[in-house]
């Protein structure tokens, strides 16, 4: 057993770097072999396709990333400091997911039933969590990567549907046919709209948007390597300290965190 383990997780860490260099469709299953001392064979034994390996590895990135990564609905600029941090630490973990987005096609629900469309990847159906399980949670992510009940089993979760708009999203978008990347999305903003129900957010944004915006703020330059290469030469502080405070400050102004009891301005 233990060797069998040790034989998938070097298939998983292969892909990753596979799929990180050169995407899904450029990713070739051979290399991936070759780098995991294995066989196409034995990749296949194990996943179907290049594609359900993709989605593997993506459910269990996710378990990374939100475990470095945790969203305080009263303070968004340290949450955005956090991601800069993460993505900053590890660009190749951040091209993985940017190829997902860019390869892979949205998930098979009809078109406006998902307030996010089309901008997250698509991850194998294989979720078979209950819907008011929360989908922010690394516990309830790792199930996704494989980490908790058996495929076709369901984990057990108390409490009501998560909801949006005034609708639950279970009966808004289906909540079971979502991606383990779209859950976790779904949980932020629903923190983020209870949040707002508190009065510790602005109530006249969107929370859709908030999370938004916040994202690409925070990606601002890791998803632009072009301005990120001028940055030594053309800016005033060429530092990478000096980056991470104006994503902080950005988000600042956008969304000033709540001032908590006992605390002085």
């Amino acid at each position: 057993m233990a060797s069998t383990d040790s034989t998938r997780d070097r298939i998983v860490a292969a892909a990753r770097a596979e799929f990180a260099r050169y995407g899904i469709a450029g990713a070739r299953v051979d290399r991936i072999a070759k780098a995991a001392r294995s066989s196409k064979e034995r990749v296949y034994a194990y996943f179907r396709s290049k594609e359900e390996l993709y989605a593997f590895v993506a459910a269990r990135e996710l378990v990374v990333a939100a475990e470095a990564i945790h969203l305080d609905p009263r303070d968004l600029p340290t949450y955005a400091g956090q991601m800069f941090d993460h993505f900053t630490a590890h660009p190749d973990r951040h091209r993985f997911i940017a190829w997902g987005r860019l390869e892979l096609p949205p998930d098979t629900k009809p078109a406006g039933t998902d307030p996010l469309g089309a901008e997250q990847p698509f991850l194998a159906p294989t979720d078979t969590r209950p819907a008011d399980t929360d989908p922010a949670e690394p516990s309830a992510i790792a199930e996704s990567a494989g980490a908790g009940p058996a495929r076709g089993q369901s984990a057990k979760a108390g409490g009501q549907s998560v909801e949006a708009g005034g609708q639950s999203v279970e009966g808004r978008s289906g909540g079971r046919g979502l991606s383990p990347y779209r859950r976790a999305i779904l949980g932020k903003i629903e923190k983020i709209r209870r949040a707002q129900q508190a009065g510790d957010l602005d109530p006249s944004w969107d929370p859709v948007d908030i999370m938004a915006l916040i994202s690409q703020i925070a990606n601002t330059w890791a998803d632009q390597s072009e301005i990120t290469s001028l940055a030594p030469q053309a800016a005033a502080d060429p530092t990478l300290a000096a980056r991470r405070a104006a994503v902080v400050r950005a988000v600042s102004v956008l969304f000033p965190p709540t001032q908590r009891p006992g605390t002085t301005a």
